[in-house]
């Protein structure tokens, strides 16, 4: 392996350390848990999300890199995002970041070092990449498509709530109408009856 750390420390000899004996003391570590020698913020307006996205992976396998985190969403209004989080070797960092770059209009790009962590063939750089769909001209809620769905939307609701109406005129006011008018056929009927014409009495001459 490679070493990314050493300490050498010498104790006086007395009756608990002697010069004959030396202690070894190594701590292994897996390369890809040691910390980013330098770290890439990148924020890029994209025509389409996934196709760079699908195009960034292809980039990562070429320089022998892996993925940490990826994450992708896309909002009401049809924006689409994205967030990446790649970990590459550190001499291929610059290169790629270019290359990252010239997929779409960067909005957003800071970089910054870690001297602490460890230099030589083991080191590493970190890639956080934000991207994010170019918003068209027009709206994607404010396309053709959107007033005609509104217009069927509001079509549909005045013929159901005219249905509605129907049916409740149908079920409640239609029989007390029948009776209704029923009712006043009878009355109407008994009061022909009830009125009977008295003949006039013939008027009488007198003769002289």
């Amino acid at each position: 392996g490679e070493t990314v750390s050493r300490q050498i420390s010498h104790a006086a000899e007395n009756e608990t350390a002697t010069d004959t004996k030396v202690l070894y003391s190594m701590k292994l570590l897996p390369a890809n848990r040691l910390k980013p020698r330098e770290t890439t913020t990148l924020g890029l307006e994209v025509a389409d999300v996934d196709n760079t996205m699908a195009l960034f992976v292809a980039n990562l396998n070429e320089v022998k890199g892996r993925p940490i985190d990826a994450k992708s969403g896309r909002e009401r209004n049809g924006k689409t995002t994205a967030r990446l989080v790649y970990e590459v070797p550190l001499a291929a960092a610059s290169g790629l970041v270019e290359k990252f770059k010239g997929a779409g209009s960067v909005r957003v790009l800071n970089s910054s070092r870690d001297p602490q962590a460890p230099e030589g063939k083991s080191a590493t750089a970190r890639i956080d990449i934000t991207l994010s769909s170019v918003e068209g001209i027009v709206n994607s809620e404010d396309g053709l498509w959107t007033p005609v769905k509104k217009g069927l939307s509001y079509s549909a609701e005045v013929l159901l709530t005219s249905m509605t109406w129907i049916v409740f005129g149908l079920c409640v006011v239609l029989p007390w109408a029948l009776v209704g008018y029923g009712g006043y056929r009878v009355v109407r009927r008994f009061t022909r009856t009830d009125k009977v014409e008295v003949p006039s009495a013939p008027v009488a001459t007198s003769q002289t």
